[in-house]
């Protein structure tokens, strides 16, 4: 693979974009809302698939389950999209069984699945937008990990090999 020798001249010898100094391989370029150029890794804007194993699942408003991790200082992340694949095995989840994807314990950006996970099939879940009524502009919080929790309190029961798999796509941004 060719290396990024652009890096190396000064801004007054490049074409635009300029500002190869913060470049690297494998990056694009990239302006945010405000205008500003930055140099942002393939993969900033990508997909998690990950699966919650019943203990997991019957821990979540404790310990919620990380599904990204925090993209360090002046960085957010969005939920673009959320479906999750729910493998019952012999016995249900009981108590709220409504599941959320936020950041932290915002009330922004956040996703909440349209059916739950109560019933004794396998159910494919899908995760709607959600936003607080109070808040009318979406903010994205600074340095927060992506989650799946439960709103309310621990879900109890579910088969031991009852489990959630659970893909969604995210984009980093930079915030000012």
């Amino acid at each position: 693979m060719a290396n990024n020798t652009h890096v190396n001249l000064p801004d007054g010898q490049l074409h635009n974009p300029k500002g190869f100094v913060g470049a690297s391989n494998n990056t694009y370029l990239t302006k945010d809302n405000l205008g500003s150029l930055s140099w942002v890794a393939n993969g900033a804007g990508t997909l998690f698939d990950l699966t919650l194993n019943q203990s997991n699942l019957q821990s979540l408003v404790t310990t919620p389950y990380e599904l990204v991790a925090a993209p360090g200082s002046k960085k957010g992340v969005i939920c673009l999209w959320a479906l999750g694949y729910y493998t019952y095995n012999s016995v249900a989840f009981s108590g709220n069984t409504d599941l959320r994807i936020l950041c932290d314990t915002a009330t922004v950006w956040q996703l909440e699945s349209a059916n739950n996970i109560a019933g004794g099939a396998n159910t494919v879940i899908r995760f709607n937008p959600m936003f607080d009524q109070n808040i009318d502009v979406q903010e994205v919080l600074d340095n927060k990990a992506l989650q799946i929790t439960n709103p309310t309190a621990d879900l109890t029961g579910g088969g031991a090999s009852s489990s959630l798999r659970i893909y969604g796509g995210y984009v980093i941004v930079s915030l000012p």
